[in-house]
C-alpha cells in the first residue's frame, strides 16, 4: 500500500513538472516518534535508502512507459485512429 502511494505521488509530481526526486524522506523524518516507534530510529538509514531506491526505480519505469505510450499515440494519430487497440 505504501509503495502505491509513493508511486502515485511520483507520477503526479511528474505531471506537475517536478524533475527532481521529492518523495524520499529526510533523515530527520523519524524524530518525535523515538519513544513510540524506536525501530524507525534504528532503521532510518535503511528506510531512507529503500525509499530513494524505490523512487528512482519507479521513475525509470515511468519514463519508459510514457515513452512507449507516446509512440503508440503518435502512431494512432498518423493512422487517424481514435482508440488504442
Amino acid at each position: 500500500m505504501l509503495r502505491r502511494i509513493m508511486r502515485r505521488a511520483a507520477r503526479h509530481g511528474k505531471k506537475l513538472g517536478l524533475a527532481k526526486r521529492f518523495v524520499h524522506c529526510r533523515k530527520g523524518g523519524g524524530r518525535g516518534n523515538e519513544g513510540v516507534y524506536p525501530e524507525i530510529t534504528r532503521s532510518l538509514d535503511y528506510i531512507v535508502r529503500v525509499v530513494l531506491t524505490e523512487e528512482e526505480n519507479f521513475s525509470t519505469t515511468l519514463e519508459a512507459g510514457l515513452k512507449i505510450l507516446q509512440e503508440e499515440v503518435d502512431a494512432l494519430h498518423k493512422a487517424k485512429s481514435a482508440s488504442i487497440p
